[in-house]
Order: structure tokens, then sequence, then C-alpha cells
């Protein structure tokens, strides 16, 4: 046997033995893949199980926020309200003193009136009884 004929052997039975060994590697590939598709599907099951759990911790953390919400827009609804009112209440505050100051400086003015008038006429009894 030559040469040539052992490379024509050796070449003929690499050429059967190439696809049984890409064969047996893609088995092996496959085989390895669906055993990490198995853990996988595990996983992904043990997350969902998990996510389950925080389903009912998370419906009360959101119930908890719509109820924190509800109080701070009635809170601002009443620091409003009371704003308002506190307004209106100075506004009346404010119109009593005007008006008491108004009624205060006429009570005043009357009395001044009524006193100049009893001056005059303490003064005008006082000449005539310095002439009588």
């Amino acid at each position: 046997m030559s040469l040539d004929q052992l490379m024509q052997a050796v070449s003929q039975f690499a050429s059967w033995l190439l696809p049984v060994a890409v064969l047996v590697y893609l088995v092996l590939f496959l085989k390895t893949l669906i055993e990490t598709l198995k853990d996988l599907s595990l996983t992904l099951l043990t997350a969902q199980n998990e996510i389950e759990k925080l389903d009912g911790p998370l419906q009360t953390l959101d119930d908890l926020s719509k109820t924190v919400d509800e109080v701070h827009a009635a809170m601002k609804q009443m620091a409003s309200s009371a704003a308002r009112s506190a307004q209106e209440g100075m506004e009346h505050v404010r119109e009593w003193f005007s008006r008491s100051r108004e009624e205060a400086q006429e009570t005043a003015d009357t009395i001044r009136v009524k006193a100049d008038d009893m001056m005059t006429a303490a003064a005008a009894a006082a000449d005539k009884a310095m002439e009588d």
C-alpha cells in the first residue's frame, strides 16, 4: 500500500466519521440545551411563585398609597378652606374695628360738641351773672 492509497483510505474513513462525530456533538449539544431549558423552566416557575407571594403586599401598598393620596387631597382642601375662613374672619374683624373706630370717633365728636355747647352756655351764664 502506497502513501497515496493510505491517504485516500484515511480520507474515506474521515468522510464517514465526520458526519457521525458531528451528529454525536449535535446530540450532546441538544441534550445540554434541553437540560438547561428544564432548569430555566424551573427557575421561571420559582420566580413566578415568589412574584405571586409579593402580590398581596404590593396590593396593600397600592391601597395605602391611594389612602395617603386621599388624605393629602382632604388636608389640602381643609387647609384651603381654613385659609379662606381665616381671611373672611379677618375681613369681618377689620370691618368691626373700622366701625368701632368710626362710632368712637362719632361719640367723641358728639361729646366734644356737647361739651363746647355746655362751655358756651356756662360762659354765657357767667357773663350774664357778671352783668347782673
